[in-house]
């Protein structure tokens, strides 16, 4: 148990216990994933094509359909999967993840994608995600698996160059090795995720407090809030 130590007004002190981690933890930790996301949700989405490149954002791609969002909503072993006979060509996928916090707020920044890559008896799966900034897939992460395998990206610095200007965060996934005109190249998805870390959250609750005794209790401004021995604002 912590302590959260809340000042009241003049030489009042209330000390109350409780769980911390229990109760705030949902305001420093969220995952996204596409858990009830559809075409018509909006927020998150994911694609699908077959190329010889590495589409940025802006190009377009086909998007999942419902049931193929289904597929990837969680990790159950039911996959997404498509194939390519186009010689000199992957499988790429493309996840969009829309964040809740302010980027300025963001710690940590992790992307995990669970599945598998295969052309004939060569396996591989290639995992970047956008830099908005330097406009290049970056932070290049390689899986070679032969069956689902969970490849992570974490980022803990700059994390601003890898959120665009609407809260999206871009991961692109592909086959690591293109068909070559006999083997062709298959991309599986069983899930995927992003994982967000804050720096820091606001204490949507003050107590009562008429410090300046004008009358007017719960005045914000006028109570301070201490996590740990710092104030938090």
């Amino acid at each position: 148990m912590k302590a959260l130590t809340v000042y009241v007004g003049r030489n009042v002190k209330v000390v109350e216990q409780r769980p911390v981690e229990e109760l705030v933890s949902h305001k420093l930790i969220r995952w996204y994933d596409y858990f009830h996301v559809y075409q018509s949700t909006g927020t998150h989405k994911a694609w699908w094509t077959q190329t010889n490149a590495e589409p940025p954002p802006s190009q377009g791609m086909n998007e999942l359909t419902d049931s193929e969002y289904e597929r990837i909503a969680k990790s159950d072993n039911v996959r997404f999967s498509r194939t390519t006979n186009i010689g000199g060509c992957y499988i790429v996928m493309r996840f969009r993840f829309k964040l809740a916090f302010p980027e300025e707020d963001l710690k940590k920044l992790r992307l995990k994608f669970e599945g598998y890559g295969v052309r004939g008896s060569d396996y591989g799966v290639t995992m970047k995600v956008w830099n908005h900034v330097s406009g290049a897939w970056e932070h290049e992460t390689t899986g070679t698996g032969s069956g689902d395998e969970e490849i992570t990206i974490t980022i803990t610095t700059n994390i601003p160059n890898y959120v665009d200007a609407d809260g999206y965060v871009y991961v692109l996934v592909r086959t690591t090795y293109a068909d070559d005109g006999t083997n062709h190249a298959t991309l599986y998805c069983d899930y995927a995720k992003c994982l967000i870390t804050r720096a820091k959250f606001k204490v949507l609750h003050t107590p009562i407090s008429d410090l300046d005794q004008d009358g007017v209790p719960d005045e914000p401004e006028h109570v301070m809030v201490l996590v740990n021995g710092s104030e938090v604002t």
